[in-house]
């Protein structure tokens, strides 16, 4: 007699849950929340404002050896070469910002949700300066 009851969302969900809660890696996610205009005759630019939060999730890059300016499919759409993808339990937005091993980047893309539940994927780009 089989114990297969077919799929089971809630157990699926909590499994991921406590896998992804303690994989990864830390980063800092800066989660954009507001800005204030700055006036150009002053001389004062834009100021943004962010709400700072440690947070856990695996990070992955483009493979090694393509070619300049080559893409590849992910989740999160068509990557091109020398970015890098986020899998996090957050869902960052376009104005956010991520602290990983000590380089700012700027999330370049909607989050778009993983295959697993609760998991969302982000396309990074290397902040300027």
């Amino acid at each position: 007699m089989s114990l297969y009851r077919g799929k089971q969302p809630e157990r699926i969900t909590r499994q991921v849950n406590d896998v992804m809660s303690q994989a990864g890696i830390t980063a800092v996610w800066r989660h954009y929340v507001s800005s204030s205009a700055g006036v150009r005759a002053a001389g004062v630019g834009d100021t943004y404002y962010y709400r700072a939060s440690v947070i856990t999730a695996t990070f992955g890059r483009t493979q090694s050896g393509e070619r300049p300016g080559a893409e590849h499919v992910t989740p999160a759409g068509m990557v091109a070469a020398g970015q890098s993808y986020m899998v996090s339990q957050v869902q960052p937005g376009r104005r956010d910002e991520i602290i990983w091993v000590g380089a700012t980047y700027r999330v370049a893309s909607e989050a778009v949700p993983s295959l697993l539940p609760g998991l969302w994927v982000s396309l990074l780009g290397r902040a300027s300066p």
